[in-house]
């Protein structure tokens, strides 16, 4: 009989194991088993004894468990702790522009106008984060969790197999991707729309990086693409969202119908967030999804629809933890979520302009800065890529989306402060509207429009772009700052009222 065997006899309160060799064994003065019998004296058969006056039973130690336990968790705590502190201590570091720089002007020009209001603070949390998925925790509910450390991964598992939770779309219900009406579309097809997308879209939204689309995409049919799932719903967005680029004449010359094919890839991707299980998501393509979707409905008019999907969109975005800063994520997975949460305040904007809703963001909960002015070719992608490519001041993959970021946080702060603090036309009011947009103009025009060439026509329209969004502004500054004169009773019935501008100081 081996030893192992052996061994496994002496197990039980009776049997061992012993902290001492057997009395045998100590006297021959050779390796015991500490078992009983032990091997030697089996294999000898000889009596095995032990002296018990001399002996202990090892017995586990629970407290001693439990003390390795505590110092593994104290040191988790620790290590987390080091972690929120330099993610703060960056953040109060960091020089880069944020979100909130138009916010930031109007704040000190209120101070200068003497105006105290309360301003929001961002509050602190943790992102718990694993591969493409995430979960961001208050920092309430930290406290909360400080017993289950340890576990906070198993978080992103909770409610993605959880029955009964989807997004409930107009004429959608459930069903496994071979039953989804798709679109048949040729490999041809799908690189005609792609490269639209990519020439005439992606410019104005830029929540896609060009060079990993392509690649996913040839992954995709060789048929070795992780989740190919994901992409293929992705990329009926993508071709609704570029079949509205087109002209009418170019969509024939594909042999499609251009209303039929928009209705039916809009269809089918409302049939793939409803499998994903959107609303209970943690993982970042089915966001980026999402807003491709939402996108698309804004363009094709359906801005109510568009703008309720937009705050389910919000609500994810915040507990993935879109909207804070990354500095502990790898620079390329950074600046694909800051790309997000910029886009979903872009279309935040928009909502506000056409349908006149309130902000669906909640002020001063996001930290997020801008992204960067690069070219999609600089970032490296590979998984464990740490640089972080060098901003550049000319035209670039990114400018045109970044002077929208820029209009759109502009807009949102002057209707935000759209109401006179001491009735219409105070003079200290329109002052205050003045000089915000004057200051965010010579930002927009240092930062990225000096930089432009005119001759080149994508650079051409970023400046008509700002040019046009600008003017709008000024417009919506004017109108704010009317002064509404209601007509006498013996006025002329057609005429409701007459609109007195006050004259802005604006070249």
């Amino acid at each position: 009989m081996d030893e192992s065997s052996d061994a496994g006899m002496g197990e039980g309160v009776a049997g061992g194991p012993f902290s001492l060799p057997c009395d045998v064994c100590r006297r021959r003065k050779v390796r015991c088993s500490k078992t009983w019998p032990c091997s030697n004296c089996e294999r000898n058969s000889v009596r095995c004894t032990y002296d018990n006056s001399r002996q202990l039973l090892k017995r586990p130690s629970k407290v001693n468990d439990l003390n390795n336990r505590v110092a593994r968790l104290e040191s988790i705590i620790q290590y987390l702790s080091r972690q929120d502190r330099q993610e703060r201590n960056e953040t109060d570091s960091s020089s880069r522009v944020s979100t909130n720089s138009v916010e930031a002007m109007a704040r000190n020009i209120r101070q200068s106008f003497k105006w105290d209001e309360p301003e929001n603070q961002v509050a602190d949390g943790t992102l718990v984060y694993d591969t493409s998925c995430s979960r961001y925790l208050s920092r309430t509910f930290w406290a909360t969790m400080y017993d289950e450390i340890a576990n906070l991964k198993t978080m992103l598992d909770d409610e993605k197999n959880s029955p009964g939770q989807h997004l409930s779309l107009p004429g959608t219900v459930i069903l496994q991707p071979d039953a989804w009406d798709r679109p048949y579309v040729t490999e041809e097809t799908s690189d005609f729309l792609v490269r639209a997308f990519i020439n005439y879209v992606d410019p104005f939204i830029r929540l896609i990086h060009v060079p990993k689309l392509l690649l996913d995409l040839n992954h995709f049919r060789r048929k070795v693409l992780r989740n190919p799932e994901l992409l293929e719903i992705e990329l009926y967005a993508i071709y609704g969202l570029a079949t509205l680029s087109l002209t009418a004449q170019e969509v024939v010359e594909l042999g499609l119908d251009k209303s039929a094919f928009v209705a039916r890839c809009k269809r089918y991707v409302e049939n793939g967030l409803t499998w994903l299980k959107v609303t209970t998501t943690h993982d970042v393509c089915g966001l980026r999804i999402l807003l491709h979707f939402i996108t698309l409905m804004f363009w094709t008019g359906e801005m109510v629809h568009a703008n309720s999907l937009l705050g389910v969109a919000i609500s994810v975005a915040h507990r993935l933890g879109v909207h804070r800063a990354q500095f502990h994520l790898l620079p390329f997975q950074a600046e694909m979520r800051r790309r997000m949460w910029h886009h979903i305040e872009l279309l935040d904007s928009w909502s506000i302009e056409n349908l006149g809703t309130e902000t669906l963001i909640v002020p001063g909960l996001s930290d997020a800065v801008l992204p960067l002015n690069v070219d999609d070719a600089s970032w490296d992608i590979s998984p464990f890529a740490s640089s972080i490519p060098e901003p550049q001041t000319g035209f670039t993959n990114m400018t045109i989306a970044l002077i929208q970021y820029e209009v759109a946080a502009l807009a949102k702060t002057v209707l935000k402060h759209g109401a006179s603090k001491k009735g219409t036309g105070d003079t200290s009011f329109c002052d205050f509207h003045a000089q915000l947009f004057q200051q965010s103009k010579e930002k927009l025009e240092t930062t990225y429009l000096k930089h432009l060439d005119r001759s080149d026509i994508k650079q051409r329209l970023a400046l008509h772009i700002a040019e046009l969004r600008l003017s709008q502004i000024k417009l919506t500054q004017k109108r704010m700052g009317a002064k509404v004169v209601r007509p006498p009773d013996h006025a002329d019935p057609v005429s409701q009222y007459e609109i007195e501008y006050d004259v802005f100081p604006f070249t």
